[in-house]
């Protein structure tokens, strides 16, 4: 159903709410691992808000620094990493480390690979951010989806609005700059009209290699000097 230009309620029914169930569990065995290192994540997207469907992922970002080889062992105690990223969006964005723990790609672990701005940080929050604390609560966060749809929860599953001509509301509710929400929406509606246009620089690694190799590689590489350059710039070559 399009619901563009429409504020519109969904009420979730029992498939969807095992749905849910189910993801949420999941982020919260991952959190409360992190937790038990001393290392606080949070979940976003979709099942910090809860409007998820089958395809929905369980997306666990961390805020605050923490060394990648600590966070590997963390997580390693419990899981299996089956591969892993290095994305940088464009020449001024932090790259962001993934750790995918499933062989699908659908469960992933995430961090920038030094401090994000502050405009990164707000990207959290514009799709969706809840705590551990919030997920064993049963708490969902109000956020955007991808196709430009404000989501509040209710009792009964959620209400969608426009972000679009709203945008200084939507920053409001979701407590983060009308900047951050303004870019979002720039970024979100080329993807829309031109499709995923690609990414400045991605590494793809194997589960098993130590991620401090990958990023000495990447250093090293005479086909990425201006990545190497950012790099070192930022202490990691």
């Amino acid at each position: 159903m399009d619901l563009r230009g429409k504020t519109a309620e969904v009420i979730y029914d029992e498939e969807r709410l095992r749905i849910l169930d189910r993801l949420r569990r999941i982020a919260i065995e991952i959190l409360e691992g992190l937790k038990e290192c001393g290392i606080e994540g949070y979940a976003y997207g979709s099942i910090a808000r809860g409007d998820v469907d089958k395809e929905s992922d369980v997306d666990i970002a961390i805020i605050h620094d923490i060394p990648t080889n600590i966070l590997r062992l963390c997580i390693e105690r419990k899981w299996r990493i089956y591969r892993g990223e290095i994305i940088m969006a464009t020449p001024t964005r932090t790259p962001v480390l993934y750790l995918y723990l499933d062989i699908e790609g659908r469960i992933s672990v995430s961090k920038h690979l030094w401090k994000p701005s502050t405009t990164e940080y707000e990207f959290y929050k514009f799709g969706g951010m809840a705590s551990l604390d919030q997920l064993l609560l049963g708490q969902r966060v109000p956020g955007v989806n991808k196709r430009l749809r404000l989501i509040i929860p209710t009792e009964r599953g959620h209400i969608e609005r426009d972000v679009i001509g709203h945008e200084a509301e939507v920053a409001r509710i979701l407590g983060i700059s009308v900047e951050t929400v303004a870019e979002r929406v720039r970024v979100l509606t080329r993807r829309d009209k031109l499709g995923r246009t690609g990414v400045f620089f991605k590494a793809i690694f194997d589960g098993d290699s130590p991620i401090e190799e990958v990023i000495r590689g990447i250093c090293k590489s005479r086909a990425g000097m201006k990545i190497a350059k950012i790099f070192e710039e930022h202490s990691l070559c």
